[in-house]
């Protein structure tokens, strides 16, 4: 209870203005806190007080000889594990994208070859798998391929989700949670990458090298022409089939007369000219006899026994139309004429490959005989030189002059420029 100072009424200990006099209450001063009220009042602060006081107190400088950044994550993060709290991130990004280089670098070796090391073993196998299964087209392989890569793919991805979670109390088990000791080896994630490349690198040239070994012993044990056995094919009838051996290029000039569609054979309308026998590559021929006395040629792959290319020729052997495996037409050819004057001499005669070129403008092989050169007719033959000649290339649509010159020893034949500098070299294969 206090008293007014001015009328001396008394008044209520929140009245503000006596309600005698209405003048203002004045208020109470308190004493000067004595040193043990001090005392006494410090020793009140509340543990939430020391709490804010803790984290407003400034960091502690890192350990002598350690610099201020060096693992200042790793640190308070081993902090709030010692302390029993959450760390600051459940799942760290830096962990999940980066897990597999980040546990080599800090030489966690124990805990890669339990995470991401049984995965890179399954991607570096289907490395090789894959290969060999592309080049074989073995549908069981491709499809266990492709099944492999999908586990590894959700495999690795579920090991990289756990390690953004787990990894800083792994490394704060591997350390004993001095974040002072934490190993950095730049040259563990150099080794790693470059293990990494050589595993997948081996891995996949094994698969190529079998898929390879198993192709050239396919075609070793594939029949010659001379050797197939023509089988009948649905819609063929029953007449008989026709097979025989076939002839070098060298000797296409007359095609033989028990195959009347082999030889050299020219489309009148773009001048394109090709040798049946060089179709066959890779291929098998069934040919049959119709009533009109044409032949029906059937080309059927040599590794799945799939339709090719159909051709029909004429009973008199002067013409040839090409079908594709759907029995859609594609061009009719017909015998090329010689062209005016004497020919190439027929040492030159043959199939060449090319063997360099500067120009980058030469085809990858070149066919020559008494009618073509490099697949088309030539004409306006003139001998330069001892095996030098010019001539007029025949090609849609306007052709051009070429320059050749054969050497017998080397069994090569050169082009040459204007200026008489080789700029394509052919070797003879045939």
């Amino acid at each position: 209870m206090s008293f007014c100072q001015h009328c001396g009424s008394k008044l209520e200990d929140t009245a503000r203005f006596c309600p005698v006099c209405g003048q203002p209450v004045a208020p109470v001063q308190e004493a000067p806190m004595s040193t043990e009220g001090k005392i006494k009042r410090f020793l009140e602060i509340t543990p939430e007080m020391e709490q804010v006081q803790k984290e407003d107190r400034p960091r502690p400088a890192s350990p002598a000889g350690v610099p201020p950044l060096k693992n200042q994550h790793f640190r308070e993060q081993f902090s709030r594990i010692q302390t029993g709290k959450p760390l600051d991130f459940k799942y760290s990004l830096f962990s999940i994208v980066f897990g597999p280089f980040q546990q080599l670098y800090h030489k966690s070796y124990p805990l890669f070859a339990k995470t991401y090391l049984p995965v890179i073993l399954l991607l570096v196998v289907d490395s090789g798998l894959s290969a060999y299964a592309g080049l074989t087209f073995d549908p069981t392989l491709l499809t266990l391929s492709l099944v492999l890569n999908g586990i590894g793919l959700f495999w690795g991805l579920a090991v990289a989700i756990l390690n953004g979670k787990n990894y800083v109390h792994a490394l704060y088990k591997q350390t004993g949670g001095n974040a002072d000791v934490i190993p950095a080896s730049p040259l563990s994630v150099v080794l790693g990458c470059v293990l990494l490349a050589v595993a997948v690198g081996g891995s996949s040239r094994l698969g190529y090298s079998l898929a390879m070994a198993q192709w050239a012993d396919e075609l070793q044990g594939l029949p010659s022409y001379t050797e197939q056995e023509a089988l009948p094919q649905d819609g063929w009838g029953e007449g008989a089939f026709i097979t025989s051996a076939a002839i070098m290029p060298n000797d296409y000039v007359v095609a033989p007369a028990e195959t009347p569609w082999y030889g050299v054979w020219q489309d009148p309308v773009r001048g394109y000219r090709f040798t049946y026998e060089e179709s066959l590559n890779y291929c098998s021929e069934q040919a049959q006899q119709l009533e009109d006395g044409s032949y029906q040629i059937r080309q059927t792959d040599n590794y799945d026994n799939s339709l090719f290319a159909q051709y029909i020729c004429s009973a008199d052997g002067t013409t040839l139309e090409e079908y594709d495996a759907a029995g859609t037409y594609l061009a009719s050819y017909s015998r090329p004429d010689a062209p005016d004057g004497a020919s190439l001499p027929r040492d030159w005669w043959g199939i060449y490959t090319l063997a360099s070129d500067s120009s980058g403008a030469a085809a990858g092989t070149l066919s020559i005989d008494a009618y073509q050169f490099g697949g088309y007719l030539y004409t306006e033959l003139e001998q330069l030189a001892d095996q030098t000649y010019r001539f007029f290339q025949s090609v849609a649509p306007d052709g051009w002059y070429e320059t050749a010159r054969y050497d017998a020893a080397e069994q090569t034949v050169a082009l040459l420029d204007d200026m008489g500098a080789v700029y394509a070299l052919y070797h003879k294969a045939i």
